[in-house]
């Protein structure tokens, strides 16, 4: 004769089971926000980068332009 575990032990199993899905999901989420905080990062980086480059080289133009030094 097999020996069945108790009524507690089978809910503490699925309980255990429910927190390891759970923990889990939420690992999975925290990288998905993690990845897109880092994404948007580089993004705003790379706007701000590109935005300083063409504002210098309007600026630079334009110095150019109003005192002649080429």
């Amino acid at each position: 004769m097999q020996n069945k575990p108790s009524k507690a032990a089978r809910e503490l199993h699925k309980a255990t089971k429910r927190a390891r899905k759970a923990r889990k999901q939420i690992e999975l989420d925290l990288a998905r926000w993690a990845r897109w905080q880092l994404i948007r990062y580089f993004m705003w980086a790379l706007v701000f980068c590109l935005g300083g480059v063409i504002s210098l080289a309007i600026l630079l133009g334009w110095w150019r332009w109003i005192f002649h030094t080429a």
